[in-house]
This record gives structure tokens, C-alpha cells and sequence, in this order.
């Protein structure tokens, strides 16, 4: 868990009780040496979420709380997105696959890589920006 996300910590220590998952809350450790050390990474709204995709780790993301998709990694199935309490069947069917795991982990990484600007086609658009510029 990102170290400034306590607000709903309360929530997050359920849902891993539920799934009987053994939780790492990286409060005091760097973001890098916390996904090193885990399988599966569950963010709130954090862009944490994203450097967990580009780690190649599962993510799902978590917002029961006003159910809305911020990042739209749901939507694209980046992410397996708990939005409601009715989710919670599909968080409990994600921790046992692990084909859907690995299937999340690929979109997640193309996912973040295209919406955090890293992707080839979003350099090359960064390059040719500066060169119009330097142009001027």
C-alpha cells in the first residue's frame, strides 16, 4: 500500500483477510523494493498502481468507495477493477487463476506504458514536439 493511502487501510486489511493473502503495507520501504518482494499488487487511487504494471505484476484495482474506474484500467482490462461490493466474487475467482493473472499482467504493462507516455509511438511524438519547437 502506497505509504500516504490510510485513509481506508480498514477496507484493504478485510479484502486481504478474505482472500487469506499475506499482506506486505509498504509504508517504509521504497515503492521498488516493496514490488520486488510480492505476486499481486491491490491500489486504490495511486498512480502506484501503475509502476506495479510496469513491474509486470497483477494489479487490481480497488474503489468500492465512490465505484468509479479513475484510471480506466478496468475498462481496459488492465487492471481487475473492484468497484462495488459486488465485485467481490471476482477479486476471490482472480487470486486462484493465475492464466487471468498473467493475461491482466501483460495489458497492465502495454497499459501503462501507453498511458504514462513511454510507448515508442508517444516517444517518437515527444521528439518530433521538441524538434518543432527547437525550430522556432
Amino acid at each position: 500500500m502506497h505509504p500516504n493511502q490510510v485513509q481506508y487501510s480498514w477496507n484493504l486489511d478485510w479484502v486481504a483477510n478474505l482472500g487469506r493473502l499475506n499482506v506486505l503495507w509498504a509504508n517504509n520501504e521504497s515503492l521498488e523494493n516493496a514490488l520486488g518482494k510480492v505476486d499481486l499488487v491491490i491500489f486504490e487511487d495511486t498512480t502506484a498502481g501503475f509502476d506495479a504494471m510496469l513491474a509486470g505484476k497483477p494489479t487490481i484495482y480497488y474503489n468500492p468507495y465512490t465505484g468509479e474506474d479513475f484510471f480506466n484500467v478496468g475498462k481496459n482490462k488492465a487492471s481487475l477493477a473492484i468497484l462495488s461490493e459486488k465485485d467481490m466474487g471476482k477479486f476471490l475467482e482472480f487470486l486462484k487463476d493465475y492464466k487471468k493473472q498473467r493475461k491482466f499482467s501483460l495489458n497492465g504493462y502495454s497499459y501503462a506504458k501507453n498511458y504514462l507516455g513511454l510507448d515508442t509511438v508517444a516517444n517518437r511524438n515527444v521528439v518530433a514536439i521538441k524538434k518543432i519547437i527547437n525550430l522556432k
